[in-house]
């Protein structure tokens, strides 16, 4: 009997031993060790409550329990309940990267899907999942990971649709929770937003209890505020005049129309239409910045009366009133006073949508008029746009007209009055010699900073780092580089500085049509001695301090550089690593080995010992400890000849696999005329996707990246001496075969000596030029792009050569 209830006792532990087990397993999930790929669909309840989704606080009959929670960087994963109910987790393997959303039918209250939408990559699924959902609809939103980067402004705008009045904030690995439904009232969405500051990544955030449905204040096609939109019943009619005041009624089919844009800010603006004023003074929806009115053609009936005040507030609210018009609705928009301070490029662009041709051209205080249709092939020929002289308020619009009930588009753009550049034509009537950009084609092309159309880059560190152009003697070079340096998204024109030899006085003329500044430097007979002065001088100038705190890195570039468009995208990806990294003395936009065939990845980045100059961003700590008062000795060479810079493990150098510069080659030899050629001559690969986004940047930190090394080495297939014997840069094409394109592979080639180093350099086609050692080389290994596939050539004595052992690898 003993022996029976000992046996008993003995079962019943190990009942509660697995329960407790199970227990432990639901409440601390363990970590997986990479994001899963998400699928669309939503499993089928279980029999038992999910534990992540029990809450203390019970619903009411009418509410909803649920519970959102953002990532916690790459650890920690999301989780979305509905219903206690779980979901989105780790554990449904249906997370991923970017915004997590469970979408809900309003009416079966139940989850329809649940998918990730990798927005740190791009944003067009999400854009046609959001369009696609129809009213009423309730999302949860979570992010994982990094949500911005790609969350671009249409996005942005269809999510304020369901609410959100927090989403056009979020930033760079910032953490982000919202539960929203379509058509609901901007900013009543429940939501969270934490800003990463400082941290690596934002701290999770997380918001659970009761929902109601609908969330809140619901309209129809996500209407906006009455004050902002009148709509139907409460459109209010100012006067009435017949045709609105022509002479001889409109022929059938036609609509009579008025559009008065004001004289001053004292003034109203007015829009008659079929006899009736709605935009008129009197009529709450009126005033600064744009008046809009949408009818039916077909019925002649006003659908909605609008002002938005485009000065003094940004364009949400008008972005959403966009794109919420319906096909075939004719749009009659007239600015008053001044509409063009806070309009976005995204509203633009959907009022050329409209017809609009000349929107793009908006200036401060422009008067402005348009009359289009949603739907419209082509561009209104009703817009008139007047520029606004010596800051006073644009010529009057007064006119008076008939259009048809459907607008039909021109297909060639009409001709928009030209916007004078005065300012170049006066630099080029003094300057022949600058023949293409004064050619007459360009003579009037306006000069301004590219806007950032990417919210997420708003305000980034990158654009608060001054930038230095030391420049040369060639006109046209500098010229190439500060047009390139002015398309730059986001650029800050005042913290760019010019710096060029006092005897190149054409330089102030130039650089003044830029908005940018100009230092004159003491005439010095090399190029190197007044690169040295520009480093020196650039770290404690004036107007860079009233800008930003004392600088604590710089972007220079030197003489006869175009830049890729992305150039300072990719300064800014990199910039969180140059600052963690006790390590890296610099980032490089230009990759000595990046010619035609060995330069393929514009998302990879590698880490060199060498410096190879041209355009970098340097950080202040390495300049103070190892270049500052040494210049003339340590950097007397231009930079990509090579500088003698400390050995120890604090100069390393992040590079591009594609190229961010191109240099101009040179005119004349100098006496290195191999070496030019081998650098500046032969045919280089540049940059030329708008924003491409770096890949693992994380994994550039010292000991990451070693790692990485390591594994790359352990996992390539090697590639014996013996396999390329009497390989030659002219027989390099009888590598394809061993390096096919289609595998995108690693590879590993192991070398004994510098000798056997140069021949190799010389077989792929790398940088090789007399008296010059390879180039490109971190830790004894060499790493570059070869048929899209990434090659490895590793010296037999670097400390990566022990990572695998092969002993049917012989190194010559």
């Amino acid at each position: 009997m003993a022996r029976k209830l000992g046996g008993s006792k003995m079962m019943l532990a190990c009942v509660c031993l697995l329960l407790l087990l199970l227990l432990l397993h639901q409440m601390y999930p363990r970590s997986a060790p990479a994001v899963r790929v998400a699928q669309d669909g939503v499993e089928a309840p279980g029999m038992i409550e999910d534990l992540l989704c029990i809450l203390e606080e019970t619903c009411k009959s009418k509410g909803y329990n649920y519970r959102v929670a953002s990532g916690d960087g790459m650890d920690i994963f999301p989780v979305i309940c509905f219903d206690k109910k779980l979901v989105m987790s780790e554990e449904k393997q249906n997370i991923g990267r970017g915004l997590n959303i469970a979408f809900i039918d309003n009416k079966s209250k139940t989850v329809s899907k649940a998918r990730s939408f990798d927005t740190f990559q791009d944003d067009a699924e999400l854009i046609e999942a959001l369009q696609n959902t129809p009213d009423h609809w309730l999302i949860i939103v979570a992010c994982y990971d990094e949500c911005a980067q790609r969350l671009g402004i249409e996005a942005r705008t269809l999510l304020q649709k369901f609410g959100s009045g927090l989403v056009k904030e979020l930033g760079f690995r910032d953490s982000y929770i919202m539960i929203g439904q379509k058509g609901l009232k901007l900013g009543l969405a429940i939501e969270k937003l934490e800003h990463k500051g400082s941290q690596e990544f934002a701290s999770r955030v997380e918001l659970s209890g009761c929902l109601t449905i609908p969330v809140g204040a619901m309209g129809p096609k996500g209407s906006l505020d009455a004050k902002v939109v009148s709509e139907k019943k409460d459109i209010q009619i100012a006067s009435r005049l017949d045709n609105c005041g022509l002479a001889d009624p409109c022929p059938a089919g036609e609509i009579s129309m008025h559009i008065y844009s004001g004289v001053d800010h004292n003034d109203h603006p007015q829009i008659c239409i079929d006899g009736a004023y709605y935009i008129a003074k009197g009529i709450k929806n009126s005033g600064r910045g744009l008046n809009i009115v949408t009818l039916n053609g077909t019925s002649r009936q006003v659908l909605k009366v609008a002002t938005f005040d485009t000065y003094a507030k940004d364009s949400t609210t008008l972005e959403i009133f966009l794109v919420n018009i319906m096909n075939e609705e004719i749009v009659v928009i007239v600015s008053f006073d001044d509409s063009s301070k806070k309009l976005s490029d995204f509203a633009k662009s959907l009022l050329n949508d409209l017809g609009s041709s000349q929107i793009q051209n908006m200036q401060f205080r422009s008067q402005w008029y348009m009359v289009g249709m949603k739907g419209i092939q082509g561009f209104t020929k009703y817009e008139q746009l007047e520029y606004s002289k010596d800051g006073n308020w644009a010529p009057l619009i007064d006119r008076k007209f008939c259009i048809p009930t459907k607008i039909k588009g021109q297909t060639v753009k009409p001709d928009p009055l030209i916007i004078k550049n005065k300012s170049k034509k006066d630099f080029c009537d003094r300057h022949v010699e600058y023949t293409d950009f004064c050619d007459e084609s360009h003579l009037d092309d306006g000069i301004f900073p590219a806007p950032q159309t990417n919210p997420a880059w708003e305000n980034h560190a990158i654009f608060s780092i001054p930038i230095v152009v030391v420049a040369g003697l060639s006109h046209t070079g500098l010229q190439m580089t500060l047009e390139t340096l002015m398309m730059q998204p986001g650029i800050n024109p005042k913290m760019v500085v010019v710096m060029f030899d006092e005897n190149f006085a054409d330089a102030v003329d130039l650089v003044a049509l830029f908005g940018f500044h100009v230092i004159r430097l003491l005439s010095s007979n090399r190029y190197s001695d007044q690169f040295a002065k520009s480093i020196d001088a650039v770290w404690d100038l004036s107007f860079f301090a009233k800008e930003t705190k004392k600088p604590d890195k710089v972007i220079v570039l030197e003489e006869d550089l175009i830049l890729a468009v992305d150039f300072l995208s990719y300064m800014g990806q990199l910039l969180s690593t140059l600052e963690a990294d006790d390590t890296v003395a610099a980032v490089s936009a230009w990759n000595v080995n990046g010619y035609t065939g060995l330069s393929s990845d514009p998302t990879l980045v590698i880490r060199t010992d060498g410096f190879p100059g041209l355009g970098f961003m340097l950080k202040r700590s390495f300049y103070e400890k190892h270049l500052r008062g040494h210049m003339e000795t340590c950097c007397i060479n231009r930079s990509w000849l090579g500088w003698t810079l400390p050995t120890a493990n604090s100069t390393d150098i992040l590079v591009p696999d594609v190229s961010r510069v191109f240099r101009l080659p040179p005119d004349g030899s100098g006496g290195n005329d191999a070496l030019l050629e081998e650098l500046f001559r032969r045919e280089r690969v540049t940059n030329s996707e708008p924003s491409p986004v770096l890949g693992s940047v994380h994994l550039l930190v010292n000991k990451k990246y070693d790692a990485l090394i390591e594994k790359l080495v352990q996992s390539a297939r090697v590639i014996t001496s013996v396999q390329l014997d009497g390989c030659s840069r002219e027989t390099g094409s009888q590598l394809v075969g061993l390096f096919p394109p289609a595998s995108r592979s690693a590879f590993l080639v192991y070398y004994g000596s510098e000798t056997e180093l140069r021949r190799l350099c010389r077989c792929f086609g790398l940088f090789s030029a007399p008296d010059q050692p390879p180039k490109g080389l971190y830790k004894e290994v060499l790493r570059f792009s070869f048929n899209n596939n990434q090659v490895l050539l590793v010296s037999s004595q670097s400390v990566f050569a022990q990572a695998r052992s092969d002993p049917s690898v012989q190194v010559n």
